[in-house]
């Protein structure tokens, strides 16, 4: 149980909302409520009651409040920081690629010195974050330059192109005027995706064609209704294995690199062999998911030569 996670309970109390005791922490709503999620598996009970948006503490909740602000008061004398554990320390890990996140969720840690706190953070925003230790690893496929950032390589995914089955043609091929004039879909916020795709389009056809999308959620909406494809990666693959999406394999069989970075001046150096080691066997698991999974469920198909 973590200092941070205490900290970031007695604020959203002493708000009632987590929108506000975001905006106090400088902390995304979504990080709030997995520490608290958390929180709660850790101690076994609800904390808060949920009416809507809005939340109240639960009794459980206003029994614990009191320890944790005596908790809190005594952390501050003692100047331990909000990132430091009574027991172990919580460790933040960034990236862009929300469908990592989302697989990342589904994988059950088994670290008995650690957490790790899994955060979304637009890619831009990557490297400025690393650099100030507001996280202490980032998961991105760009090149961060920077004389403090530890580099290692995790993995090289294959991308396929996501597409309404609707194109594609009985014998499993998808025509060469598909591709000229359906455009590909990049992610506004998601700046190595738009770097890779536009690397990969110029190979494929003369004239490419683009559009943006701010998120993942409404680039799915135009891939099912026939409006663009985009390229994805083995996470996105399973994310996005629903009708009537299925996966084109490119005659170039393009891919993509994804890096692991950490801080060199990073408090948590001790913890950095282990934090590698599962976010390994979480790319190495989706990896084999989705080659379980088969053309029977998502399609394989491919694009003739040019």
């Amino acid at each position: 149980m973590s200092i941070e996670k205490l900290e970031y309970f007695y604020m959203i109390a002493r708000f009632n909302s987590l929108s506000q005791a975001s905006k106090e922490l400088h902390v995304s709503i979504s990080s709030l409520s997995s520490s608290l999620k958390s929180l709660e598996q850790e101690i076994g009970t609800d904390l808060f009651e949920r009416h809507g948006k809005k939340i109240i503490l639960s009794t459980h909740g206003k029994a614990i409040l009191p320890s944790v602000e005596l908790i809190l008061a005594e952390a501050k004398k003692l100047n331990i920081s909000l990132n430091e554990s009574v027991d172990y320390p919580s460790l933040r890990v960034g990236t862009s690629d929300a469908s990592f996140i989302f697989e990342a969720n589904k994988y059950q840690s088994r670290h008995q010195n650690f957490t790790i706190d899994y955060r979304y953070i637009p890619s831009l925003d990557l490297l400025n974050k690393l650099s100030q230790k507001e996280i202490d690893f980032a998961i991105t496929s760009a090149t961060l330059d920077h004389p403090k950032f530890i580099q290692t390589r995790l993995a090289t995914l294959e991308l396929k192109v996501a597409i309404s089955s609707y194109f594609v043609k009985p014998d499993g091929i998808l025509s060469a005027e598909v591709l000229e004039e359906l455009p590909f879909i990049f992610l506004l916020d998601h700046v190595e995706h738009q770097v890779i795709t536009k690397k990969v389009v110029k190979q494929l056809t003369n004239e490419p064609k683009y559009i943006v999308c701010p998120d993942s959620l409404g680039a799915t909406k135009m891939i099912t209704e026939g409006k663009g494809m985009l390229l994805a990666n083995t996470f996105a693959q399973e994310l996005l294995a629903i009708e009537p999406v299925c996966f084109v394999s490119l005659p170039t069989f393009p891919t993509i690199h994804f890096y692991l970075y950490k801080n060199s001046e990073s408090e948590n150096f001790y913890f950095y062999p282990e934090v590698e080691k599962e976010i390994q066997a979480i790319f190495n698991q989706t990896c084999h998911t989705t080659q379980m999974m088969g053309s029977a469920d998502t399609g394989t198909y491919y694009l003739p030569k040019r």
